[in-house]
């Protein structure tokens, strides 16, 4: 099984993808395959501006 990396924004918001989001990301959506238009649930930054936790 593929490991899923997590992905934080500078807000501390935390993209899990074995969980998802709020936003109807359903769990196992990696951070990549995430939508272009995705940002984060709670400041709105977008996929750019987050970066992966080790």
């Amino acid at each position: 099984m593929r490991h899923m990396d997590k992905y934080e924004c500078p807000c501390e918001y935390v993209y899990d993808p074995e969980t998802g989001d709020t936003q109807s990301i359903k769990p196992g959506t990696l951070f990549e395959n995430l939508p272009d238009y995705w940002v984060c649930p709670l400041c709105e930054a977008e996929k750019d501006y987050f970066e992966r936790l080790d």
